[in-house]
């Protein structure tokens, strides 16, 4: 995926977001500047990401976000935060939440984003972390235009295996 292209529509869903009386006050779409390199090359060392995986290139271009009022909120964590979190002995590499408890997480050994519900089984949500990132903007869309019945991703994730 094309982060850029994946910004500029967040970007123009957050003027948009920003505009409707919501009845209280909303924070926006977050999405924060790109770490410093040295955060990186230590995500990449302590967190064994490579380089050519999704989740390292949106870390490229940004440390993290927050889109609190969106749904029940989405977070995606700094870098450091990521870093500092991550043990060998895990196999998922927790990298945000929903804003209500649960986890969002990378999947080391095959790239798939889980949503793990405080004692529940994980669920895959994503294959891939650029799948995230599309349904995460898919989720804003039509958080904004109010589609009834709209499935977000804590309603659409398949059991982990």
């Amino acid at each position: 995926m094309n982060f850029d292209t994946w910004n500029k529509a967040i970007e123009q869903l957050g003027k948009e977001f920003i505009t409707i009386d919501w009845g209280y006050p909303v924070s926006g779409l977050i999405v924060r500047p790109p770490p410093l390199k040295v955060a990186l090359q230590q995500f990449i060392k302590s967190a064994g990401i490579r380089v050519d995986s999704p989740l390292y290139s949106f870390y490229r271009h940004a440390d993290g976000l927050a889109f609190p009022d969106v749904w029940n909120g989405y977070f995606i964590h700094e870098i450091a935060r990521v870093a500092e979190q991550f043990t060998a002995e895990r196999l998922d590499l927790v990298f945000g939440s929903d804003g209500g408890g649960a986890a969002f997480s990378y999947r080391r050994h095959d790239g798939n984003i889980l949503h793990q519900v405080s004692l529940m089984p994980p669920r895959i949500v994503a294959s891939d972390f650029d799948e995230f990132l599309r349904l995460l903007r898919d989720d804003v869309h039509h958080y904004i235009a109010g589609t009834p019945g709209w499935k977000f991703l804590d309603g659409r994730a398949a059991a982990s295996k």
